[in-house]
């Protein structure tokens, strides 16, 4: 989960987070199939600091796309809130 969150990983909205806030995430994207044609779910789950979590985050947008476009950058809000007051 870790290397989902730095550069060549797949959650991009997280590629900086450690840079700027100070705090390494473990994450995970995901893309899941509906029963629709071309439709997808987006999910994210992340954690931080990866020794210590003091957060979770589960997102998950119905039919809502990408996990790594559409449901990281929800998640990358709410751990910019809660790290960077």
């Amino acid at each position: 989960m870790k290397g989902a969150c730095v550069p060549d990983g797949t959650a991009f909205p997280f590629f900086d987070f450690k840079e700027k806030a100070g705090v390494e995430v473990a994450c995970k994207t995901g893309t899941a199939e509906t029963s629709e044609e071309d439709v997808t779910h987006a999910w994210f789950a992340a954690f931080a600091p990866i020794d210590d979590p003091q957060i979770v985050v589960t997102v998950l947008i119905e039919e809502g796309g990408e996990g790594s476009r559409d449901a990281a950058p929800i998640a990358r809000e709410i751990f910019d809130f809660w790290f960077n007051p």
